[in-house]
């Protein structure tokens, strides 16, 4: 193709002479995709930014994002005016806003699938495994060689770790089997580390990763960037300059090039992720508990996590079924049953640290009263949390006292959701018991507030936990990466603290066959 006609295309500029005067040009955002953290990636580029600005006589600020996903977002709404990114990424910024190519990296992609020196020999020993990649639209370390998998026939779980580096590490420490990462980022690891690892298989090179501009800049200014790219290996300075970012030379990008994607699509991934909360410490506090879990989520899913707490039961589901989009839900086990029943799914169970075989129902009396078992609560007021359908604040203790011979014999008083709602009465002496879930001793300020005040009375057998079920119509891969962080995060530092504050840092792999036991268990009728 000649550059007469690959002009006409609209994917390069031709070469030509730069006889535009060398007026100062305007501040231009210069975009670069994250592949490493933003510390790293400034320090590697703002020195080429630097030459190339003196170089053309105008300004070209370094911006970049702090993760992949905010960076494409940036890229598909026009928001840079020169942007260097990859090849599938670039045709898709091609055809919806018009960026146009000045260049590209010299060499071309290939993606690695590798596994420790002792892993499996073949593609074959990775069927029905886990296998790490950096992120769903990782080029060469996610979509070229997920596409090798599935023509091999391979079918397998995926897991997304953020960088190449987390994955390669998570393979060397036998976390999975498997992982998926770009040769260059390979070849850069310390020899010791690489000395660990062994590529299993190697995907087709691709056209590598381009610079492009944005339509709205002039072309002559362009022009005057595009020459002093491919000037740059000329002279030791720009050797250097190139070395710092991975490059040896920008040359031009050729139409023909990009045939080598064909067939490659970046994934459809959701924007939001809903996260519905039972709101058993009243709707503020369960918020203030549960935030730092919805922000940890946010920051290694790189989706909005949106939390939403009700101040009751009932608008806990009236809110849930008018959800229409990807839903993570925290919910009792009678919840889960009947969600279950609805096609949800369910990936992890909760329970409490004093507990781990399971969660209790407890009837509390305040430490100084004359009751001693159950019966001795014959016509007396006792406290329910939540509503009716709260499973163990008040089904299963008004299961309890049935069993005891108690139905119809009490009063029973529903004064709120929240923990304090529950306690507080009893505490003032307006109730006689109270029923609530053995998370209770978990919450620190609860049991602060009730220790040396109150003493279980009559506890329940153990039951499953709290659920954590996702929707039906989330995405089989990001089910798995939610499971896979929520339960990393009981040993994550960062993340267990924030289990810690949502009295959840007993986390454990669940399915639905773990709450069939709860259909045993009809609700009770409230006196």
């Amino acid at each position: 193709m000649s550059l007469a006609r690959t002009w006409r295309a609209g994917l390069l500029f031709s070469l030509v002479a730069i006889t535009v005067p060398a007026a100062a040009l305007a501040e231009r955002l210069f975009g670069v995709v994250p592949q490493y953290s933003p510390s790293v990636t400034v320090q590697r580029w703002q020195p080429l930014l630097n030459h190339l600005s003196r170089q053309t006589g105008g300004e070209l600020r370094f911006v970049t994002a702090s993760n992949v996903t905010t960076f494409e977002e940036r890229v598909l709404a026009g928001g840079y005016d020169y942007v260097f990114l990859n090849p599938l990424l670039f045709r898709q910024a091609q055809h919806q806003i018009g960026y146009r190519a000045l260049g590209r990296h010299d060499e071309a992609l290939s993606g690695v699938l590798v596994v420790r020196r002792d892993g499996p020999a073949s593609l074959a020993g990775l069927r029905n495994r886990v296998i790490a990649f950096p992120a769903p639209r990782a080029l060469a370390a996610t979509l070229l060689v997920r596409r090798d998998l599935q023509r091999a026939g391979v079918a397998h779980g995926v897991i997304y770790l953020g960088t190449h580096e987390s994955v390669f590490r998570s393979v060397r420490q036998g976390e999975h089997v498997a992982g998926g990462g770009s040769l260059r980022t390979f070849e850069l690891l310390p020899e010791a580390e690489r000395a660990e690892l062994r590529i299993l298989h190697r995907t087709a090179p691709v056209v590598s990763h381009i610079f492009a501009v944005h339509p709205r800049v002039p072309r002559a200014e362009a022009e005057r960037v595009q020459q002093a790219l491919f000037q740059l290996h000329r002279h030791p300075q720009g050797e250097a300059l190139l070395r710092a970012v991975g490059m040896k030379q920008v040359v031009f990008a050729r139409e023909e090039e990009f045939r080598t994607l064909e067939g490659l699509r970046f994934p459809e991934r959701p924007r939001r992720l809903a996260m519905y909360v039972l709101p058993r410490l009243g709707t503020d506090a369960t918020r203030q508990a549960m935030l730092p879990l919805a922000t940890a989520l946010k920051q290694k899913l790189e989706l909005d996590v949106v939390l939403h707490v009700y101040p009751n039961m009932g608008e806990f589901e009236k809110g849930l079924r008018a959800n229409r989009g990807p839903a993570l839900i925290n919910a009792n086990p009678l919840q889960a049953v009947q969600l279950i029943d609805r096609r949800y799914e369910v990936i992890a169970q909760q329970l409490p640290a004093q507990s781990p075989q399971g969660m209790r129902a407890l009837i509390f009396v305040r430490q100084d009263s004359p009751y001693r078992a159950l019966k001795d609560l014959h016509g007396k007021r006792i406290a329910f949390g939540g509503d009716r359908q709260a499973f163990f604040a008040s089904v299963v203790p008004r299961l309890m006292l049935d069993r005891a011979g108690l139905a119809g014999r009490y009063e029973a008083v529903y004064p709120g959701n929240a923990v304090s709602a529950v306690i507080q009465p009893l505490l003032d002496g307006t109730v006689e018991a109270a029923g609530a879930g053995s998370f209770l001793l978990e919450t620190e300020e609860i049991a602060r507030q009730i220790k040396g005040r109150l003493r279980v009375l009559a506890e329940s057998e153990p039951f499953p936990g709290l659920a954590w079920l996702v929707g039906p119509d989330l995405d089989p891969e990001l089910r798995e990466e939610i499971r896979f962080h929520l339960l990393n995060y009981t040993v994550d530092v960062p993340g267990h603290e924030a289990l810690r504050q949502a009295a959840a840092a007993h986390l454990r792999r669940a399915d639905n066959r773990t709450f069939d036991v709860i259909r045993r268990y009809q609700p009770a009728t409230a006196p």
